[in-house]
């Protein structure tokens, strides 16, 4: 019982360093508001785990929200929309009918199956 305490708390002590790695290694803007994000069916108790991150040009440009409604889980969508209004059509800048999406399904850039996904610093390493 205390080894998977410890371990856990390692695990939380890793996944922290990881992303104290991701954000000082990089400059992003929170956009989170502090609202919770989970719900603990168990105790009841609400907590805010989801981080939301944008460049901090686009920060004043978008809004963070949660939906008020669960919707049946324990987790509220997280809602981001734009504060601007863009009345011209975006420019296609992708070459999506020239991707080779077997060579990329079957070695993307997070290199994981859908069974296993890499740990959390491996995710930060391939990120940064």
């Amino acid at each position: 019982m205390h080894t998977v305490r410890l371990r856990a708390v390692e695990t939380q002590i890793i996944e922290a360093d990881a992303y104290r790695t991701l954000c000082s290694n990089r400059v992003y803007a929170f956009l989170n508001t502090g609202n919770p994000t989970y719900f603990h069916p168990g105790t009841g108790s609400l907590s805010a785990i989801d981080l939301s991150l944008c460049h901090p040009s686009l920060y004043l440009d978008l809004s963070w929200s949660v939906h008020k409604d669960l919707r049946g889980s324990d987790y509220y969508c997280v809602v981001i929309t734009t504060t601007q209004s863009y009345d011209h059509d975006a420019l296609s800048l992708w070459k999506l009918d020239k991707a080779d999406w077997c060579t990329f399904s079957a070695d993307n850039c997070f290199g994981h199956s859908s069974t296993s996904p890499p740990s959390l610093t491996k995710r930060v390493k391939i990120a940064t």
